[in-house]
């Protein structure tokens, strides 16, 4: 997929005492931060919302642990929630090239967009919050992350990818930054964001003129035969889940003839006893329910494939008469002989 950063000819923006100074930039603080550091990378994320001062509010709620430096709208306003030398708290858990918590490392940068798109019987596409997409802003393209199946995003404006360019650059001249990433690189397991629509790769090259082709990408298990996943790293382990050969798992880390992983589990659960969860933490969605079963269709005759309990956060795929498709992560243990690593 082939994006162009447009930046303005002559930005006006800097970095004044760890404050964006220029056109169209509002300052309203958040009180969730964890002191001062020196920050070297930048990591970029979507809201998961079209809305400016809804994404505003979610990260300045006390009751919601997450947080971070600058919220871009998509008519390209910008709005500050705290000092770039102060840390807030975006990244969650975190790790990339060995390094892990970048929350201690990195500038939070929030785009306005709801990300994926969830196909509807009738063909057309929803956000997860069921607003009807105009298909000339749904852009179709496969995720860096192979575990991501999703194909279908929202288009991220061009005013406003000029306005996060603009961002960068700022902050690149006024400190010390090795390294933009999106949170999907440095959560691969749970994050999507900012997807495949916004051009993360073209801005990076221009601001730190480096190709992002030349990056070690992220390693895949892949698996060779049918089998199970397994709770323990030995063989009379209770059994977590039935996977099919060729499925890409998230490798972990080796233990003895075992490999732990990270896979998904996917089915239907009722759209009633789910709610919106656009916090940037582990899901897009949240049980309300203290019970509910994950089905392998979307109707009640369909086979319980596991027990969701209230709070547990899920992923949403798409929607159907009342039901979500969901997806959730979980972890456990393959033998080392049947799967084959490869490079994603």
């Amino acid at each position: 997929m082939n994006h162009h950063i447009n930046p303005l000819i002559q930005s006006d923006m800097e970095v004044v005492n760890h404050l964006l100074k220029g056109e169209n930039i509002k300052y309203d603080s958040t009180t969730k931060v964890s002191g001062q550091y020196v920050p070297d990378s930048i990591i970029i994320h979507y809201t998961a919302g079209d809305s400016t001062d809804v994404a505003v509010k979610t990260l300045k709620n006390p009751a919601i642990k997450a947080s971070a430096h600058i919220v871009v709208g998509m008519d390209g306003e910008i709005v500050q929630l705290a000092p770039l030398n102060i840390i807030t708290w975006h990244a969650g858990q975190s790790e990339y090239k060995g390094r892990v918590g970048y929350n201690k490392y990195s500038i939070g940068i929030e785009i306005s967009n709801p990300g994926y798109l969830m196909k509807q019987p009738d063909g057309s596409f929803h956000t997860w919050y069921n607003k009807k997409i105009d298909p000339s802003l749904i852009v179709e393209a496969n995720h860096r992350n192979k575990i991501t199946t999703v194909k279908h995003w929202h288009k991220y404006p061009e005013v406003q990818i000029n306005r996060v360019y603009e961002i960068c650059e700022a902050i690149c001249a006024a400190y010390d930054i090795q390294q933009i990433l999106g949170h999907e690189e440095i959560a691969p397991g749970r994050k999507t964001d900012p997807g495949p629509a916004f051009p993360l790769d073209a801005l990076r090259d221009k601001l730190l003129n480096q190709n992002n082709s030349t990056f070690p990408p992220a390693a895949l298990a892949v698996v060779n035969a049918d089998m199970k996943v397994l709770k323990d790293a030995k063989a009379d382990s209770e059994a977590l889940w039935n996977l099919t050969a060729g499925t890409n798992l998230k490798p972990i880390k080796v233990q003895g003839d075992w490999l732990k992983v990270a896979f998904r589990k996917e089915g239907w659960a009722m759209r009633e006893f789910l709610v919106g969860d656009n916090t940037d933490d582990d899901g897009d969605a949240v049980v309300t329910a203290n019970r509910l079963n994950m089905r392998s269709g979307p109707t009640k005759e369909n086979d319980v494939l596991m027990v969701l309990v209230k709070g547990d956060k899920v992923n949403l795929i798409e929607q159907n008469n009342g039901w979500y498709k969901i997806w959730i992560e979980d972890r456990g243990f393959v033998a080392n002989n049947m799967v084959t690593m490869q490079n994603a």
